[in-house]
């Protein structure tokens, strides 16, 4: 799952190279795979982070993280406008310099994620097998879980 989410996140600066002024739709399924991706990477980096931490040190480990992860939160912006203003000769330069330089490095950090191996994992998945369940929409099994619902609720009566 945190692979998927990382190629989602590296979709999105890809996606905003095209967007002009006559392109400026794009920004908003941009927005929805962000959300979408930033989510997944968020809840699958908490569950190896609970994974791998020992219970009894479990909080200060993820505070460090936390820490950990926040300095490039500082420092990438900053380094990413010096390297718009300051890349001139290059194919692409300014802000989709940094947006190319974004998809490749964040592309390059889900093929790092493919080396850790998740400790409760009992059978591994190919990551194409688990994007299509992840996209796959089941309309039996939410008609069958409503039934059953209704069901419950018919033969169980009202609670008061």
């Amino acid at each position: 799952m945190a692979v998927i989410g990382i190629l989602g996140t590296a979709l999105v600066p890809l996606i905003y190279l095209f967007v002009t002024p006559s392109t400026l739709w794009l920004i908003v399924p941009a927005q929805i795979i962000s959300g979408i991706a930033w989510a997944g990477v968020s809840l699958s980096t908490f569950n190896l982070l609970l994974d791998f931490t020992k219970p009894k040190t479990r909080a200060t480990e993820i505070a460090q993280h936390t820490m950990l992860v926040a300095i490039p939160m500082i420092i990438a912006p900053i380094f990413g406008g010096i390297l718009a203003d300051n890349i001139k000769h290059f194919v692409i330069s300014g802000i989709p310099f940094v947006f190319l330089a974004s998809t490749i490095l964040r592309a390059l950090s889900a093929w790092l994620m493919f080396q850790i191996r998740e400790p409760r994992a009992k059978k591994e998945y190919h990551p194409l097998y688990v994007f299509e369940r992840a996209i796959s929409v089941h309309p039996e099994r939410f008609a069958g879980r409503m039934i059953n619902i209704f069901l419950h609720k018919l033969l169980k009566g009202p609670r008061y």
